[in-house]
Order: C-alpha cells, then structure tokens, then sequence
C-alpha cells in the first residue's frame, strides 16, 4: 500500500562527532504514481552527535510506493 509518511531513525556508524553536524539530504529514487501530482519531501530531524532521522513524506492524494535518500552529515 502507498504511503504518506515513513521515517527511520538512524545511529552514525564509524564516525565521531564533536558538535551537531549539518545534514545534506537529497532523494535518490521514487516510485510514485503517475495518476496524480508528484508531492514529495524528504528531510531529517532530530540531529545529534550520534544520529538522526530521516524522513520521506507525501499528501493528498499523491500514491509513493517507495522512495531512498543519500544523506551527508559534516562538521
């Protein structure tokens, strides 16, 4: 079934951060419906030294089946 909103929360794996890093987020695949308008965000919050969650998010009547994200998180 499609989805509205789907998020994950994720721990940063073999890296150390000494301040909250800034994120870079950007979509790198959808599978989405063509029957209606693309409607699509994708973002993350609740950053911290040791992670993050990401977010890909649609609405109204938009259908996503699926969709991915690259993210690159810096000091």
């Amino acid at each position: 079934d499609p989805q509205t909103q789907t998020h994950k929360d994720i721990s940063f794996q073999r890296v150390t951060f000494w301040k909250k890093p800034t994120v870079f987020v950007a979509l790198n695949s959808i599978d989405i419906s063509t029957e209606t308008n693309l409607r699509i965000r994708a973002y993350v919050d609740n950053v911290t030294t040791g992670g993050l969650t990401w977010h890909i998010d649609s609405w109204a009547d938009t259908k996503l089946w699926s969709g991915g994200i690259s993210y690159i998180a810096f000091n």
